[in-house]
C-alpha cells in the first residue's frame, strides 16, 4: 500500500511540474510565433536584392553584346512596397546604369485605393528612371483596376506600355533585337500573333506579366520576362505558392528552358492577399547580354 501511496504522488508531482511548464512553453511558441511573424511582415519584405545573370544567344547582335536589362515586377504598391521602398528600389535600379529597363505588372495593389498625391509620387520617381535604350512596360491583372492611372503614371513617366505588340530596338549599328510585349492573360486579353516579329529574324523578347505563356510562346522567341507569381511568397518546405494564384503552375520563380526559349520568372517586390514574406526575398533581375558563354 505505501509503495502503491509513493507511486500515485509520484505521479502527481510529475503532474504538477508539466502543468507549471506549460505556461512556459507557451510564452517560448508564443515569442517564436511572434518574431517569425516580425521577420516575415517587416523585415524580409524590405531586403530587397539585386540577382544578377547572364543571358547567352547566338542571336544577339554583336552591339549588344554586354547590354544591361533591368527586369522588376509586382510592386503591389501600398502593401508592404510603399514610399521608403519604392525610393530604394529606384535608387538600387539606377547604380546599375542599365541600358534597357522592363517592368512586367503589377504597379497596383487590389485591395490599396491610390491617391492623388500616390500617383504623383509613383510618376515622379518612375520618371527618374534612365535606360538609353528605352523603358518598357506591359499591363498587370491588378493594373486593370486603375487602367486610367497606370497610362498616365507610364506614359509621364516615359514607359512604353506594350500589349500585344512589338517594337524594333537598335544599338549603335542595323542589326536590331525585338521586344513585345504580350496583352494581360488572367483577363484574356492576349494575342501571341501580333506580339512576336516573325517577319523580321533577330533575337526577340517578349514581355509576359503570366509566366504560362511559355505554353504558347515557346520555340517563337529566344526569352521570356514574367512575373505574376511573387515566388510563392513563403517559401517553408513542403509549402510554397501561399498566395495560390492563377496561371502560374509550377512557374513560380527562376529559370526555365523548353524549345529552346529561356522564361525568367521575377519574384516581384511586393506582397499580395498576404503581406508576408519568407524564404523569398522582393527581387530585381540584372540581365547581361552575350553571344556564347566565356571560357
Amino acid at each position: 500500500m505505501k509503495k502503491e501511496k509513493k507511486e500515485i504522488e509520484e505521479k502527481k508531482e510529475k503532474g504538477k511540474k508539466k502543468l507549471k511548464l506549460l505556461p512556459k512553453i507557451g510564452i517560448i511558441l508564443l515569442i517564436i510565433i511572434s518574431s517569425l511573424y516580425i521577420y516575415m511582415h517587416y523585415i524580409e519584405p524590405r531586403m530587397i536584392t539585386i540577382n544578377e545573370q547572364a543571358i547567352y544567344n547566338e542571336l544577339i547582335p554583336e552591339s549588344f553584346i554586354g547590354t544591361k536589362i533591368i527586369h522588376f515586377s509586382d510592386i503591389h504598391f501600398g502593401r508592404t512596397t510603399n514610399e521608403p521602398e519604392i525610393k530604394k528600389i529606384i535608387a538600387k535600379i539606377k547604380e546599375t546604369n542599365p541600358d534597357i529597363i522592363v517592368f512586367t505588372g503589377d504597379l497596383f495593389d487590389p485591395y490599396i485605393n491610390l491617391s492623388e498625391n500616390n500617383i504623383n509620387f509613383l510618376t515622379e520617381e518612375l520618371k527618374t528612371l534612365n535606360a538609353p535604350l528605352g523603358k518598357y512596360a506591359i499591363w498587370g491583372d491588378n493594373d486593370y483596376l486603375n487602367e486610367e492611372a497606370y497610362k498616365s503614371i507610364m506614359k509621364n513617366a516615359s514607359f512604353r506600355l506594350l500589349e500585344n505588340e512589338n517594337t524594333t530596338i537598335y544599338n549603335k549599328d542595323f542589326t536590331p533585337i525585338h521586344l513585345g510585349g504580350l496583352g494581360n492573360i488572367t483577363k484574356g486579353y492576349n494575342n501571341e500573333a501580333d506580339t512576336i516579329k516573325k517577319e523580321t529574324p533577330g533575337f526577340q523578347i517578349v514581355l509576359s506579366h503570366e509566366p504560362t505563356s511559355i505554353y504558347s510562346l515557346k520555340g517563337q522567341c529566344e526569352l521570356i520576362l514574367s512575373g505574376h507569381s511573387l515566388g510563392g511568397l513563403i517559401n517553408f518546405p513542403g509549402l510554397t505558392n501561399i498566395t495560390n494564384k492563377q496561371y502560374v503552375d509550377k512557374y513560380l520563380k527562376g529559370k526555365f528552358i523548353e524549345d529552346n526559349t529561356t522564361m525568367i520568372v521575377n519574384e516581384g517586390l511586393g506582397t499580395e492577399t498576404i503581406s508576408l514574406r519568407f524564404n523569398n526575398h522582393p527581387t530585381i533581375n540584372l540581365y547581361r547580354l552575350y553571344k556564347e558563354k566565356k571560357s
